[in-house]
């Protein structure tokens, strides 16, 4: 499979045990097998894991969105790193809303059809619920957040993505396991119900995913099922933003 992107971007993987990509695999209820890869330590080029959606914290900086893929995902969807700085920006510290924003690729001989920037701790709704920094992730923010933005590329008709940072910065640490368990657990409930997902990809400081998926096959019957919260779409300048609300 050959990927093509406008441009090639940076590769900092200089170890090469580290570009050989570990497949785990999550076995469904319903005996439907997802594929989680690990991409290896280090920032890893979209181009040469081959994905068509990718879900990366909407916060801009040091970290996987500012720091390690702003020139991969601005060549691969054909949109200007100011544009995506900017809807960050706004999206984080003026938005008292939990948002998620799809952007469509541009890019007509991209591989990469679409990127969910989600919510981070930092954003201003989940300092309502609870402490952003030196605490414990919130179990539902992420859960909820994780599974729309899987909704949201499927709905853009990606098969299969990569998940990067999610946690933003000065805060959780990125492979704290509980944010690591909700995005198993998202991708097990949206595969149950939509089986297009064929393969999970971890990449840069993604959480790591090995003791969610180690645990519900395990415990298939702890798997469990979606819970549908309220949902609004709203596109603006032809991204597409959803408005997520859970809880009473």
């Amino acid at each position: 499979m050959i990927c093509v992107v406008a441009s090639r971007c940076k590769q900092v993987m200089n170890n090469p045990a580290q570009n050989s990509s570990e497949l785990i695999i999550l076995t469904l209820p319903n005996g439907r097998e997802v594929r989680f890869e690990n991409a290896g330590g280090g920032m890893v080029c979209l181009e040469t894991i081959c994905i068509e959606g990718l879900i990366i914290e909407g916060l801009w900086g040091f970290n996987d969105l500012g720091d390690n893929y702003c020139n991969c995902i601005q060549n691969s969807l054909g949109i200007e790193e100011d544009e995506i700085r900017k809807l960050c920006s706004e999206n984080t510290y003026k938005n008292d809303k939990i948002s998620l924003m799809l952007l469509h690729s541009r890019n007509p001989i991209s591989r990469l059809k679409a990127v969910v920037l989600v919510p981070t701790q930092h954003c201003l709704a989940y300092k309502e619920m609870a402490a952003a920094v030196h605490g414990k992730p919130y179990r539902d923010f992420y859960y909820n957040v994780i599974y729309e933005a899987l909704r949201l590329l499927g709905e853009a008709e990606c098969e299969e993505i990569a998940f990067a940072g999610l946690s933003g910065f000065c805060g959780y640490n990125a492979t704290d396991p509980i944010i690591g368990k909700c995005a198993v657990e998202a991708v097990a409930h949206y595969t149950l119900r939509n089986p297009s997902i064929s393969k999970v990809v971890r990449m840069g400081d993604a959480p790591d995913f090995s003791e969610g998926i180690g645990y519900f096959n395990k415990h298939p019957d702890k798997v469990g099922y979606h819970r549908d919260i309220q949902r609004t779409l709203e596109v603006l300048a032809g991204v597409t933003f959803c408005t997520i609300m859970f809880g009473n």
